[in-house]
């Protein structure tokens, strides 16, 4: 069979503060190779089916042209990734597809895991895939190609006689290295640069599934797996032989939850005949001195913190289980070991006060964090702080999203202490002070962030530019 797969459209209504930040960050977030479909594409075209991959996150496509490229390639089935952010987006997307190919659709993606049946409440979904997808969007295909029973297949949701049903979950994939690499050739690198990189080709590699973390703000996360050291260096040895990479993003929410992983990494790293940088993602409570000088051995350029708060009690709520002392050590010790940092920080996190959220403030100002990240805190489907907003009394508007209704994804928690522009204007101030300090321009110039790419530059004044004229 031919199938389509699509990624989620671009975010819809999401919580950022300025359209130029807005821009800047969703462009660092998700100008990003489609790992997630490539995954799902392999496994599809080992049982003999032909696979066309549409990145409608990163290119923007205009709805003619995505009906006019699948009119092209003449697909027997559709399958869309669903965020929970661009949900109404999709499902507009959807109705045309019904309407002008008249063939199956499947959906899946995190809004899929959270909503399961709720998600196919439109009368133009035909199927979903719930859990890691892989075997089960096989399977599915397998069948609607030659025929079987749809009850069989474990971790798919579909329609019979006007009933949505829900067959039993499919059992997550324990050992991580039997996963075919991803079908990479079904993108063109070129298109794929990042000022993380010097505006050079990259990919993303993920080194394990699921979170073994509980923060408050997240989705709850299946269990951890991690993939061995040697599968993860073979499938950086084919990305630089095939298609040149050396550079890669490693897309994992916590990159050093295993200190002998990382010593191990470090080790079989070097050992590549061929020059080698990452950038990863961590938590302040997964560093220590041996961790950081194994990442910069082995090429890591840059860490990025979930810090979100330095406040105590802040990090309390969000179930961080981390300190204010740990925040400062970890910053000192990258600095000492040469990494750069961006520091990412989440404010209006349900009882958050003015003076709780001034201890995080005063710490952005009194240190040199590179870069920051600073967003009001979103409302996630099937978080905490979601089901809490839920038990006292909030809207639940995501519920009229699965409806294919409009609501307010940037609501903020019935129990805040700050009204939606109160925090905004709070969280502009912050980043105008941080950013105009002459230490912070001064210790960036020194740290040649220039390196990095003009662009960054010019977005960055206009986005200083446009966050002034909003505060006048």
């Amino acid at each position: 069979m031919k199938v389509a797969l699509i990624t989620a459209p671009e975010m819809a209504e999401v919580a950022f503060v300025n359209k130029w930040v807005a821009n800047y960050l969703y462009e660092l977030e998700t100008l990003l190779p489609p790992l997630g479909l490539l995954y799902l594409a392999a496994y599809l075209e080992r049982a003999k089916h032909t696979v066309k991959v549409l990145n409608i996150t990163v290119f923007k496509y205009p709805l003619e042209k995505i009906i006019r490229d699948l009119k092209d390639f003449q697909p027997q089935i559709v399958g869309l990734s669903l965020s929970s952010n661009s949900f109404l987006k999709s499902l507009k997307l959807i109705n045309e597809i019904k309407k002008e190919l008249h063939i199956p659709i499947v959906v899946g993606g995190p809004h899929v895991i959270i909503y399961q049946e709720q998600s196919l409440l439109s009368k133009n979904i035909d199927y979903g895939v719930y859990g890691e997808g892989e075997e089960t969007l096989t399977e599915l295909v397998n069948v609607l190609d030659i025929g079987g029973d749809l009850s069989s297949i474990k971790g798919l949701i579909y329609k019979k006689d006007g009933r949505i049903i829900k067959n039993e979950a499919r059992p997550l994939i324990e050992n991580l290295d039997q996963i075919l690499f991803p079908a990479y050739h079904l993108i063109d690198f070129t298109q794929y640069k990042s000022a993380r990189f010097g505006n050079t080709p990259f990919s993303v590699l993920f080194i394990s599934r699921g979170c073994p973390f509980n923060c408050s703000f997240c989705l709850k996360n299946t269990r951890y797996r991690l993939r061995s050291v040697d599968n993860v260096i073979q499938e950086i040895r084919y990305l630089h032989k095939t298609y040149g990479i050396s550079k890669i993003h490693f897309w994992d929410s916590t990159f050093t939850t295993s200190k002998n992983w990382i010593k191990e990494f470090a080790e079989k790293i070097q050992a590549l005949p061929f020059h080698f940088d990452y950038t990863c993602f961590t938590r302040v409570d997964k560093v220590d001195e041996d961790i950081l000088r194994w990442l910069k051995a082995s090429g890591c350029i840059n860490v990025c913190y979930g810090i979100e708060s330095f406040d105590q009690d802040c990090l309390d709520a969000m179930n961080k289980h981390t300190t204010p002392a740990m925040i400062k050590k970890a910053i000192d010790m990258t600095k000492k070991h040469d990494i750069r940092i961006h520091c990412m920080f989440i404010f209006g996190t349900p009882g958050e006060t003015r003076k709780s959220l001034n201890n995080s403030i005063q710490f952005i100002l009194n240190n040199f964090l590179e870069y920051i990240q600073i967003r009001p805190l979103q409302l996630t489907p099937g978080t905490k702080f979601y089901e809490d907003h839920l038990k006292n009394g909030g809207n639940d508007f995501w519920d009229e999203i699965n409806h294919g209704r409009n609501a307010d994804m940037t609501t903020l928690p019935v129990n805040s202490n700050f009204t939606k522009k109160q925090l905004d204007k709070i969280i502009r101030k912050t980043v105008l002070r941080y950013y105009l300090k002459p230490t912070t321009i001064y210790n960036l110039y020194k740290k040649k962030m220039g390196a990095l790419s003009p662009v960054v530059y010019v977005r960055g004044f206009f986005t200083i530019a446009s966050m002034i004229f909003q505060l006048l």
